[in-house]
């Protein structure tokens, strides 16, 4: 069984991307939320779940440990598919999931690609139940270290969405945003500066005009 895989990424899709190990691709699938933060070129590491089918054998994809055993906790929910949990997995922190075990959020508002709020419900009402699950909420917040991985720089999940759609809305375009918020968070984690929506635009701008005043040079 294959449980991480180290290379770069050759083809991204919805659903999956194709991770170059030494002139083999293999097919993994993510949750959208992850893919879009990835580029093709990426020299990434991932955690694997290796799932038999009837007729085919799939890779699962996760880049913390905490994701990897959120779904399996939620592929063991009757009824729900390997996607949907891979998809939700990807989608939610720690914390998140413990406010809506506690019914700090409220469950008819949340929307997820691919999953109807029946099954949503479904799923949310297992997961309240579930005391291992809840314990592993409490364990991955409480070390953040363990929830994010470095290897592959997608701790602030939310400030990178959200900074991404924040240069689109002002007329740059989708690639060239993302390699803008890429570069800014990396360069902020550097030099330990802090992070805020605010402040990542502003610096993702600044990269921007520097390479505009370089090309234009």
């Amino acid at each position: 069984m294959i449980g991480e895989i180290c290379g770069k990424i050759s083809k991204i899709y919805n659903d999956n991307i194709i991770i170059n190990v030494n002139g083999i691709g293999y097919i993994i699938f993510l949750s959208s939320k992850i893919i879009e933060q990835m580029d093709i070129g990426d020299e990434i590491s991932i955690l694997v779940e290796t799932r038999f089918k009837v007729d085919k054998i799939c890779l699962f994809g996760f880049i913390n440990e905490f994701q990897h055993q959120c779904f399996q906790h939620i592929s063991n929910i009757s009824g729900v598919s390997d996607k949907i949990a891979t998809e939700i997995s990807g989608i939610f922190s720690p914390s998140d999931f413990l406010s809506i075990i506690d019914g700090k959020s409220k469950k008819n508002t949340i929307k997820i690609n691919g999953v109807g709020p029946k099954t949503w419900e479904k799923i949310s009402f297992s997961l309240e139940r579930n005391k291992n699950f809840y314990n592993d909420c409490v364990q991955y917040q409480s070390n953040s270290d363990n929830y994010s991985d470095k290897n592959v720089n997608f701790d602030n999940h939310e400030l990178y969405h959200d900074g991404i759609q924040g240069l689109i809305s002002i007329g740059i375009n989708k690639n060239l945003a993302k390699s803008l918020i890429k570069k800014s968070l990396n360069d902020m984690r550097n030099n330990s500066l802090e992070i805020d929506l605010q402040s990542l635009i502003k610096e993702s701008l600044k990269n921007y005009q520097g390479n505009f005043v370089s090309s234009s040079n």
